[in-house]
């Protein structure tokens, strides 16, 4: 597949912009006292890829390195060419699940310099303009409510929402990119120099030609929660909240079907006790309290013995919000 030099926008282009665009780092003093550099690559790298998967187990220092200076394409720690993880997210984009922009949202939060986010939005449309490769109908899901805008449309849009738009281009990327990261190569050049066993250093103009006015503003998260009643519930969702009500339930009323359990299992023992003692000789001994004894109809000194019915006991228990009944305790079974 042949590409043009320059400009094209991949995964390592994106993320070398998102450094630049950082909050200030950690002082030498406190790398000597002891403190990490809380929006390091690596940590950004850690994060950006918590916005698409939901998970904080990815991320490595060595593969965000090559995947940044678009060496390599991916890997298990930088899962940009995992097809199934970009396949859940654009699935969760298109069906406009709120939890994609809420991540993206607290990635904003913790790591962007919002005096940075007008110069960052300006870069990244500027790429997207001159890539030659990004057809005009091409769709970006930049909107906050999830619709798409296509190539064409976004050149006239002048008023941007900040994280909605940071996750349209990462979306487009995931889902349009994988594979490609390689491509981007002599964009980053143009960007910025490189030395050996250094980070690549920002020298670039990216923005700086993009004519169209824009205005950038922070979305409001609280409209997301807002949002979520209103949205149609993934079914997947209803079905583990489902099970995670049950797996509740079970929990607390585990302890009380334990002990009336117990307490059954005692009732049957005492049972089996009075049954025992009917085939010894007879002794006048009282009536057990756990058992109901029915004498048959049988005329007064009949010469057979009378034949005694038990009653099958009902046990109820009820301790707190969840009953349990249990019937023919002979038969409980675990």
């Amino acid at each position: 597949m042949q590409i043009e030099k320059q400009p094209f926008l991949c995964g390592g282009v994106f993320f070398f912009l998102l450094i630049q665009a950082t909050l200030p780092g950690e002082k030498a003093r406190d790398h000597k006292a002891g403190k990490k550099d809380s929006h390091a690559a690596p940590i950004l790298m850690q994060d950006l890829i918590y916005t698409f998967t939901g998970s904080r187990n990815y991320g490595a220092a060595k593969d965000t390195s090559q995947y940044r200076e678009c060496e390599i394409e991916g890997s298990i720690n930088v899962p940009f060419n995992d097809i199934a993880v970009s396949t859940a997210f654009d699935s969760a984009v298109k069906s406009k699940s709120p939890d994609p922009l809420k991540r993206m949202s607290e990635f904003v939060n913790w790591h962007l310099n919002m005096e940075m986010k007008d110069w960052l939005v300006k870069a990244l449309l500027e790429i997207i303009e001159n890539d030659d490769t990004i057809p005009e109908d091409e769709t970006f899901y930049i909107k906050a409510k999830g619709t798409p805008i296509s190539k064409h449309e976004m050149r006239m849009t002048t008023e941007f929402s900040f994280q909605p738009f940071l996750l349209g281009v990462l979306h487009f990327i995931l889902v349009k990119r994988r594979e490609q990261n390689r491509f981007g190569k002599d964009t980053l050049e143009a960007l910025g120099t490189k030395k050996p066993r250094k980070e690549r250093r920002y020298t670039g103009t990216a923005g700086e030609s993009l004519t169209q006015p824009i205005t950038v503003t922070l979305y409001d998260v609280t409209v997301i929660s807002q949002q979520d009643s209103t949205l149609e519930e993934n079914p997947l969702s209803k079905i583990q909240s489902d099970s995670r009500t049950i797996t509740d339930s079970m929990g607390r009323t585990l302890s009380i079907f334990a002990d009336s359990f117990e307490r059954a299992t005692h009732q049957i023992a005492e049972q089996i006790r009075q049954d025992n003692k009917k085939t010894d000789p007879p002794e006048d001994e009282p009536e057990s309290a756990d058992a109901e004894v029915v004498d048959d109809k049988q005329p007064s000194g009949a010469a057979e013995p009378s034949e005694e019915k038990i009653i099958h006991q009902t046990v109820v228990n009820q301790y707190g919000d969840h009953p349990i009944h249990i019937n023919h305790v002979e038969n409980l079974k675990l």
